[in-house]
């Protein structure tokens, strides 16, 4: 990174204000500051505002200029959280509707939960400045445009802009994995790709995002990638999954079509001919840009057929009946909320997951029977669960290196027929019936879905 390709300036809140080219870039992720949030930086800014001659140094701005645009990397929560509080500040004083002394009152928000966010922030500001500032609103107003300020960061190449973004200890809700993805593919996308169709995938990414808030029950945007994609591109070659964080994104970057001339890229240049037909696989390279959205969302709608959300009033229960019948047990014992359950449940839905990817629903609800089996082998089991304890029973380690053809993920990858599959993963669980059981709430409900002669060791 050379002196001429990075500047960093400190400049207060008016001046940042007067860069009229100032933009939210739309792969950035929706504004989710909350009331709380908006409260927490109004009290800061009244207690500074009451020491004379004091600068108040709010945080760091990254901004990457692109052409004469400068796309804000980092500050987009207080930047659009300012202003709606100058905004607001400017109404007591002048109640005319036109305002375009702010770049980002000129901003489209195309998130639906941005907006929602926007709309109940300002009028928590609208209240509280009306409650508390309105004789001293010429001061805080000054307060804020002079005195608070930040450091500001510019960069032109967008790669170094998110690796130093991805450094800073930023106030408020740090980025997800899958908000990295998203800024990154969308970056990679082919330059014929239109605006329209950009943006109707960055909706699609940001309803997907949303199930993180409100419908734990359901396989989430989160849970998709980091529990299931991630661990079956690893564990199904027999490599160690562990936590997916920022730092294992590299499993979903792949190559750009007509980028790089590797031999194995030039047969996937013909992809884009067959549009939304393309059938994809778990375990395929990844390919930038907006295949990597079309793959993400293709097994976001997989799993939805495969685990619907749970249902249980009249008028919904008609949408459980494609439930794969096996799948209603996991949330019908005593104990299924616990974090040790939970972590086998994701075992046994990545599992189920990656064989319906390559098999369909020939044997389905034979093989979903085998494969709750062995992941559930490990609640009537052990007493504990934790995160190793699964990584070794999907890597099949018995204190000593993986037995590579024995996990069920790599026993599915290998696996050519569903019936190899079923009946050498029988034999694996089969080999666990004579341990000890674990004596947990709801192993006795759990026992009955496994051969009889494992009730003996009850």
């Amino acid at each position: 990174m050379s002196e001429q390709d990075v500047t960093a300036e400190i400049k207060t809140v008016g001046e940042l204000f007067e860069e009229r080219n100032l933009e939210i870039p739309k792969y950035q992720r929706p504004y989710k500051w909350e009331v709380e949030h908006v409260r927490q930086l109004l009290q800061d800014i009244e207690r500074e505002s009451n020491a004379k001659n004091h600068q108040y140094r709010i945080g760091t701005v990254i901004l990457h200029k692109d052409e004469t645009i400068l796309n804000i990397v980092d500050g987009q929560q207080r930047l659009t959280t300012l202003t709606l509080l100058l905004h607001a500040l400017k109404r007591l004083r002048d109640t005319s509707n036109s305002d375009n002394s702010f770049p980002l009152l000129k901003q489209s928000y195309i998130s639906k939960e941005s907006i929602d966010h926007i709309k109940e922030n300002y009028l928590f500001i609208a209240s509280y400045v009306e409650d508390k500032w309105r004789e001293n609103r010429e001061q805080y107003d000054e307060f804020i445009r002079h005195h608070c300020e930040f450091v500001i960061i510019k960069l032109h190449d967008i790669d170094e802009a998110f690796q130093l973004f991805d450094s800073q200890n930023a106030r408020g809700k740090p980025l997800e994995p899958y908000d990295l993805l998203k800024a990154y593919h969308l970056r990679e996308m082919a330059n014929d790709i239109d605006e329209d169709r950009k943006l109707n995938y960055v909706k699609y990414w940001e309803s997907a995002a949303a199930r993180e808030e409100h419908e734990q029950a359901r396989v989430t945007l989160r849970s998709l990638i980091g529990l299931h994609l991630f661990r079956i591109r690893r564990w199904s070659f027999g490599l160690e999954a562990g936590e997916f964080t920022k730092n294992q994104i590299d499993e979903f970057k792949g190559v750009s079509i007509g980028k790089h001339d590797y031999r194995y890229v030039r047969p996937l240049r013909g992809l884009d001919a067959l549009s939304n037909s393309r059938q994809h696989q778990i375990n395929e390279p990844i390919i930038n840009g907006h295949w990597f959205f079309e793959y993400t969302l293709h097994y976001l709608d997989m799993s939805d057929r495969l685990f619907p959300e749970r249902k249980d009033n009249a008028e919904t229960s008609q949408k459980n009946k494609g439930e794969i019948s096996i799948c209603k047990e996991l949330l019908a014992y005593s104990g299924w909320w616990r974090s040790g359950d939970s972590y086998v449940r994701s075992l046994f839905r990545a599992a189920l997951l990656h064989y319906y990817d390559k098999f369909g629903a020939v044997n389905l609800d034979q093989a979903a029977v085998s494969i709750f089996r062995w992941a559930y082998s490990l609640r009537i089991t052990y007493n504990a669960i934790r995160k190793q304890r699964i990584e070794k029973h999907a890597l099949a380690i018995d204190g000593g290196d993986p037995t590579t053809d024995s996990g069920a993920f790599r026993l599915i990858t290998i696996s050519v027929h569903p019936r190899q599959f079923i009946e050498k993963l029988d034999k694996q669980t089969e080999k666990l019936k004579d341990q000890n059981r674990s004596e947990v709430n709801g192993v006795d409900q759990l026992i009955t879905l496994f051969p009889k002669e494992w009730e003996k060791h009850k």
